[in-house]
């Protein structure tokens, strides 16, 4: 593990020293077109979005070079805002956020293209992946919260799957995809179970309370579960609203973490989100009504989405 760790740091320092050469060279550039580092990670987040419908629909070239922008959007961000001493809270909290949109969609078109391939191990694989990458940057959020540390770089690290994301693109193969897949749920999986345990393992935190355990739970139910639940609707509506419903309780966590809050995980919530795919699986089958459920549940979403980020901007 060590020397996994060690080889997996000497290779970002070598990707992003190469880096910081290229952004000098361009960096007079940036400066007379007066570009705001906020402004490149919402395009990094686009062009990740859209590399995400492109793989849906087939298209890997296009896909290939959208994924690659999104990429060097993601770097040059950070690199621009430490340049030009534009560093902010918010901007970290909506790079994070952005972050993990990316890895959903992307993780979402191919689950659609392995669907419209008859691809079953792929389209499964797909599905059990999209909240299985959220849940070790949860686990992360509590760790944190608590000050308790865990390993930065991990087998489950975003530098990991979005190596295996650029390999999919590269050879979209039916058995590439399934092993690249298969890779992000074993690491993804791991990676959860090692940082949920260093937290169960912490009796207190760095306050001197007690960890709570149960809040830990039901991180990770929520996390899991709910996506699972929305699997029964066999809609693409009601698979975009659940891929929302896992990037905005993700949102609602970094917007605590950043303020200082304690997430809670609350039971009405849960419940309320229950009650609202029940009410949709039984609906789905009915015409108009069915659809029009599943609107209303994709609206919520991402209504909810937009306003945890409107109110991390102004808190922040």
């Amino acid at each position: 593990m060590e020397r996994y760790e060690k080889l997996l740091r000497e290779t970002d320092l070598f990707l992003r020293n190469t880096w910081n050469y290229a952004a000098e060279t361009v960096y007079p550039f940036v400066v007379r077109a007066d570009i705001d580092p906020n402004d490149i990670t919402t395009l990094g987040g686009i062009t990740g979005a859209l590399a995400g419908y492109c793989i849906a629909q087939g298209r890997f070239n296009f896909g290939r070079f959208l994924l690659t922008s999104s990429l060097g959007c993601d770097v040059w961000d950070g690199w621009l805002a430490r340049r030009e001493g534009k560093e902010s809270q918010f901007g970290a909290y909506l790079d994070s956020l952005l972050d993990r949109s990316t890895e959903v969609c992307l993780l979402t078109g191919m689950s659609i293209h392995g669907q419209k391939q008859n691809w079953q191990d792929v389209h499964f694989l797909a599905e059990l992946a999209r909240p299985l990458v959220l849940a070790p940057a949860e686990m992360r959020m509590l760790a944190d919260q608590n000050g308790i540390e865990v390993p930065k770089f991990d087998v489950g690290s975003r530098a990991v799957r979005m190596g295996l994301f650029t390999l999919c693109l590269a050879y979209p193969y039916e058995e590439v995809w399934k092993k690249c897949l298969l890779g992000m749920v074993i690491t993804s999986g791991i990676t959860t179970m090692h940082r949920a345990s260093i937290l169960l393992r912490s009796g207190e935190n760095n306050k001197g309370e007690p960890i709570d355990r149960n809040g830990i739970v039901d991180a990770l139910v929520q996390t899991v579960g709910e996506r699972f639940a929305w699997q029964l609707m066999d809609s693409d509506f009601a698979q975009f609203a659940g891929d929302s419903g896992l990037i905005k309780n993700y949102a609602r966590g970094k917007k605590d973490l950043i303020m200082g809050n304690k997430t809670v995980y609350s039971q009405k919530e849960s419940d309320q989100t229950m009650s609202n795919l029940i009410a949709g699986i039984t609906a789905k089958d009915i015409p108009v009504i069915g659809r029009a459920a599943q609107w209303y549940l994709l609206a919520r979403e991402v209504g909810a989405i937009a306003k945890t980020v409107h109110e991390a901007h102004e808190a922040f």
